[in-house]
């Protein structure tokens, strides 16, 4: 829900993608974590985020992360009955939107929280790049946890 930050450990895949639009649906922000990250990272990112849940697929689920937040999997989320009502948020546009973290070659890594007029302000600012005039179509070729991902989304 709403002012909850959910982080998603996932390879690029439809679950991803509904997991990514799920969190948005509930007035979450999502923190897209690398499946290949080390576990270190997976740790760091998860504390300093704040994380209250790990949406990942089950071999990259790792007791140690439960210590942190509780996991989960897309499998087990479509058994769960939730109610609409409960789950549905229409965000501000200063909400938050995700939180992608920085690659930390200069230390640890850092944070960038986006709200939502933010992502929109970066989709605007992609729309008027001159390869992206006209009728185009996009493949979505970037990795989730870049901002060059959200336009694909």
């Amino acid at each position: 829900g709403r002012g909850r930050t959910v982080a998603v450990q996932m390879e690029k895949s439809a679950d991803m993608v509904v997991a990514l639009l799920a969190i948005l649906a509930s007035g979450a922000a999502y923190l897209p974590i690398d499946p290949k990250a080390p576990r270190q990272r997976v740790e760091y990112v998860l504390v300093d985020a704040k994380a209250c849940l790990l949406i990942s697929q089950p071999f990259y689920l790792c007791e140690h992360t439960d210590d942190i937040c509780p996991s989960t999997t897309m499998a087990a989320l479509a058994a769960t009955r939730i109610a609409e009502e409960t789950i549905l948020h229409m965000p501000s546009a200063d909400d938050l939107a995700y939180v992608m973290y920085t690659s930390g070659t200069t230390g640890q890594p850092k944070g960038v929280m986006v709200s939502h007029r933010n992502a929109v302000a970066l989709m605007t600012e992609m729309q008027a790049w001159p390869i992206c005039q006209g009728k185009q179509n996009w493949g979505w070729n970037a990795n989730y946890v870049f901002d060059a991902s959200v336009q694909g989304l």
